[in-house]
């Protein structure tokens, strides 16, 4: 076996590293190159700050255009305004102030900079505020906030949308924006250019007061171009996460699934699953009855490997059916040896419900039983109530083909399964196995299981059908099970499970 098991290492290894190779291409090829992704995102970013940075300039005239009064106008000299220019230099977020009537300025902050004369186009926001903008075609941008009280109108310039402010594009001309600003009419604000098709494309939408606002910024191929080397260092770093996590859960179902899977087929090959004996006695007289053929799995090296580390994969897998036929056919060898033919001792084999999907099975022990010239009450089968029948109108169809053979169906761990007495009710069972959990009860009188024990076997003795308590381990559970008609006794107080060698040799000593 050495061999091959060494064989089979760089053959999981290979087919981990295939994994993580073909899930990182199969990824890269899903996911391409991310820079749409990151142009995508730091447009969105670009337009927040856009906006955000808009909508505190509208906010920060509107503070300071409510504090202002009347008596801002008559503090000029010359038409400018000393408290205007203070106000106007400590606020980023306005580029000019002015007090004016009908038009005319009567008051500003400074000369140049900002231009006030010209064609306008007035959007009111309500009564009291205004948003004023120059027509097109003035040559320089002028967006004006204005108040209007006791006859004189406060106005403050705003600072325009900057692109530039708010990121480098790293292209000339790739990225634009429009501003729809609520108001009658609405006001429609633009900066930047394209010049290629535009590409890529965000909307924001944004509240400052009662004043509502969409911002679009676009860009085109030339600004995702410039992520492509950021986009796909993001591509491959994820798709080689995912595979690296797809690789390692091959590994841990090759090493944990497969490497097991592998082994029980190799045991089938070597015949490694032999069956051991526990006797079942009579308590009355010391008469052997029979045994029960547990399964053991021998090592190579002789020592064997629990059950529960194996039958539970075996069961899943379905391995246990080809299992089951191997170790059937050495118990029936193995009862010729103990020379049983012609009594009514028997053993017992476990079958599981897909054992008897088919009538295959009973047909195969039938002739078994026949090659080594015993008879049919020299065997017996064992289903148990913890694995349940999925048909079980087919299972009542083949365990009654092997009761007409005469061959006795036991129950196993009766009552703790899924089954039921309605197993009883539905199946041709002849005799129920009292699990190790009801006997136990017998140590101590205030279990609460012990009523289900007498249940069991005051149903048994209406029903017609034998016991056999299991798991039996001191006199004193002998005699309590003997006082409620329990005489069939399988446990360590009589012998513990034992190869077939062994066995012998328990018989002859008695």
């Amino acid at each position: 076996m050495r061999p091959t098991l060494l064989a089979r290492v760089p053959q999981d290894r290979l087919i981990v590293l295939c994994t993580f190779v073909l899930s990182t291409l199969l990824g890269l090829g899903l996911l391409g190159s991310l820079n749409q992704q990151f142009a995508q995102r730091q447009l969105r970013l670009q337009g927040e700050a856009l906006l955000h940075e808009f909508q505190a300039s509208l906010r920060q005239a509107g503070q300071e255009l409510l504090a202002l009064d009347p008596a801002e106008a008559r503090a000029c000299e010359g038409g400018l305004s000393l408290s205007l220019a203070r106000r106007t230099f400590s606020n980023a977020g306005v580029r000019w102030m002015a007090i004016a009537r009908e038009g005319e300025l009567l008051c500003r902050s400074h000369v140049v900079g900002v231009p006030w004369n010209g064609a306008k186009r007035v959007h009111k926001v309500d009564a009291q505020w205004s948003l004023i903008a120059l027509e097109p075609g003035e040559g320089r941008y002028g967006l004006f906030l204005s108040r209007e009280q006791q006859g004189l109108q406060y106005l403050a310039a705003l600072e325009p949308p900057n692109l530039d402010a708010v990121g480098e594009a790293s292209c000339a001309q790739c990225r634009r924006f429009s501003l729809k600003i609520q108001g009658t009419p609405p006001l429609q604000l633009q900066g930047g250019g394209l010049r290629g098709s535009s590409s890529l494309s965000h909307e924001i939408q944004g509240q400052e007061g009662e004043l509502g606002m969409v911002l679009t910024l676009q860009a085109d191929a030339r600004f995702a171009e410039h992520y492509r080397l950021q986009g796909w260092l993001a591509s491959l770093l994820i798709a080689t996460l995912v595979a690296a996590a797809l690789a390692l859960g091959m590994h841990k179902l090759l090493k944990s699934r497969s490497s097991l899977d592998f082994l029980l087929r190799e045991g089938l090959r070597r015949n490694a699953f032999v069956p051991f004996y526990q006797p079942i006695v009579d308590s009355r007289d010391g008469r052997i009855l029979g045994a029960e053929a547990l399964i053991r799995w021998r090592r190579a090296d002789g020592s064997f490997v629990p059950p529960g580390q194996f039958i539970p994969y075996a069961e899943d897998s379905g391995l246990i059916l080809p299992i089951t036929e191997q170790l059937t056919r050495q118990v029936i060898k193995d009862v010729a040896r103990f020379g049983w033919a012609g009594t009514d001792q028997f053993v017992s084999i476990n079958l599981v419900p897909e054992q008897l999907d088919s009538p295959s099975y009973g047909q195969s022990l039938s002739q078994l039983i026949a090659e080594q010239g015993l008879q049919s009450r020299n065997v017996s089968v064992e289903i148990t109530e913890r694995r349940q029948f999925h048909d079980l109108v087919k299972g009542r169809q083949m365990l009654s083909l092997l009761v007409q053979a005469g061959i006795e169906i036991k129950l196993d761990d009766a009552g703790t399964g899924f089954g039921g007495f309605s197993y009883v009710q539905e199946l041709p069972i002849g005799t129920l196995k009292i699990d190790k959990m009801f006997v136990d009860t017998l140590r101590s009188g205030s279990d609460a299981k012990r009523p289900v024990l007498d249940a069991i076997v005051q149903f048994a003795r209406q029903s017609g059908l034998q016991t056999i308590a299991e798991g039996v381990e001191t006199e004193d559970q002998v005699h309590k099970l003997a006082a409620m008609g329990v005489y069939a006794i399988q446990g360590y107080v009589y012998g513990r499970p034992q190869s077939a060698e062994d066995f012998m040799r328990w018989m002859a000593d008695r």
